[in-house]
């Protein structure tokens, strides 16, 4: 309870008050409760953890060394990826749940699974094929062994488990890792761009400029 409530004693006392009178008044409701406190806590350690990123970049605006340009590049993946995404999601995750020693590294390991595959398919992907499954699940073994500290090319994955799977639709798991992947893929080839222009200029042709002497 401390934990959630990021040793907080007016937090904690709050959600000790919430789950009381949830368990009074409304039980059935008490483990949807305990999610909902659970995800909020972890926004709160996410933004806690931007406020010294987010002051850092106030400072380098504020003396000019960081000028924000607008960003009007389009998403790269192709429309069909939403779609195929939430087709293959359960599948992706089952794989990555039951061959991850760390449960915490999920979310992560997600996001450098979907993250990948785009990177590698990008806008040439338009339907989801036989080729794509497969390659996703190599995607999770090669990730689950990295995350494990174990060699890629001798891990054997699991295939099956009796282990119960947490409910990713209740937790708004897709949407999540979704976003994230938003993110990581945008950054990749914005970094890609800068590389690419660095590139360019460092290849451009030297003109010499002729200086008129009076």
């Amino acid at each position: 309870m401390a934990e959630a409530a990021g040793n907080d004693p007016t937090a904690e006392s709050v959600i000790r008050k919430l789950v009381d009178v949830t368990q009074a008044k409304a039980p059935f409701l008490l483990r949807k409760v305990r999610t909902l406190v659970l995800q909020h806590a972890k926004y709160r350690e996410t933004i806690m953890g931007l406020i010294p990123q987010l002051e850092r970049q106030i400072e380098l605006e504020r003396e000019g060394k960081m000028v924000l340009q607008p960003d009007t590049r389009m998403f790269p993946a192709s429309k069909q990826f939403r779609k195929a995404f939430d087709e293959v999601f359960a599948h992706v995750h089952r794989r990555v749940f039951i061959n991850l020693a760390d449960r915490s590294l999920v979310a992560r390991a997600l996001t450098e699974v979907f993250v990948d595959f785009l990177v590698r398919w990008g806008e040439e992907f338009t339907q989801l094929e036989p080729h794509h499954r497969t390659f996703l699940e190599e995607l999770c073994d090669r990730t689950c062994a990295q995350l494990n500290g174990d060699a890629p090319e001798s891990f054997v994955p699991k295939e099956e488990s009796d282990e119960p799977l947490p409910n990713v639709r209740r937790l708004r798991l897709p949407d999540d890792i979704f976003k994230n992947v938003w993110m990581e893929v945008n950054e990749f080839y914005l970094t890609g761009k800068r590389h690419a222009e660095l590139e360019r200029d460092l290849h451009k042709p030297v003109i010499p400029v002729m200086v008129a002497l009076s």
